[in-house]
């Protein structure tokens, strides 16, 4: 057998042990691999021969390779987990896809001409993303002979149905009108419409949003009176704001 000074001992043991920590498994199905591990290091320090190195280095190795193949199955199931997950995420925003073109705040384009009006709106989530409100304000001068100009305010609730597959809406304004819509996209790529439900002897409304170019929507308003075709009431353009 060979003969090694105890500084020269010494320090093999060291290098061996810490190369025994580095590659441990991981203790989720290794408590027997860490015993062996421990045991090996305590026969470490009766290593003289250089056969005994070689076995020792083998063993190591094999710890090694164990180790890389356990990581690599960990990281493929938790990669897997985390598209899953993203996959999930990813769909329950898709319930507004349609929608995200109204998505924000804007601004009406006044035409300057007297007595027209000014006012803005925004389409925004709420409820932890369950709903999407809509809040407006409109103003308009006084007319001639009237000392108080006019301001209009109304909210819209957009929900989806129970099913899942259509979106309803209830509008309520400061002039004490309820109007309940149901939801349509029509076959443009960016635009919905809003229609009211049909009752007998009552008029029908309509509310469309259409998204144009230079990122501005057209908004129209129309009214059907009983047995009738709709008619353009109000008619306007907004800008997104910023």
């Amino acid at each position: 057998p060979e003969r090694h000074s105890p500084f020269e001992s010494h320090r093999r043991r060291r290098w061996f042990t810490l190369i025994e920590l580095r590659m441990a498994p991981p203790d989720a199905h290794g408590i027997s691999v860490q015993a062996a591990t421990i045991r090996v290091l305590k026969d470490s320090r009766k290593m003289t021969r250089r056969r005994d190195l070689v076995l020792f280095l083998r063993h190591t190795a094999e710890v090694e390779v164990k180790t890389y193949k356990y990581c690599v199955h960990a990281v493929i199931a938790w990669t897997f987990l985390v598209a899953q997950c993203i996959a999930q995420g990813t769909g329950h925003q898709d319930m507004w896809a349609r929608w995200r073109f109204l998505i924000g705040d804007w601004v009406g384009i006044g035409s300057g001409d007297p007595g027209r009006g000014e006012g803005a709106f925004s389409f925004l989530p709420d409820l932890n993303n369950k709903i999407l409100v809509r809040k407006s304000y409109s103003e308009y001068p006084p007319k001639p002979g009237e000392k108080v100009g006019i301001r209009h305010e109304d909210l819209m609730i957009v929900y989806p149905s129970e099913e899942g597959s259509t979106f309803r809406a209830d509008y309520f304004d400061n002039e004490g009108h309820i109007i309940h819509y149901e939801v349509t996209f029509p076959a443009k790529q960016a635009a919905v419409v809003f229609e009211s439900e049909q009752k007998a002897a009552q008029p029908r409304y309509r509310l469309d949003y259409e998204m144009g170019a230079n990122d501005e929507v057209q908004i129209t308003f129309s009214i059907a009176p009983p047995g009738q075709p709709y008619k353009t009431y109000l008619q306007g353009k907004s800008k997104r704001k910023g």
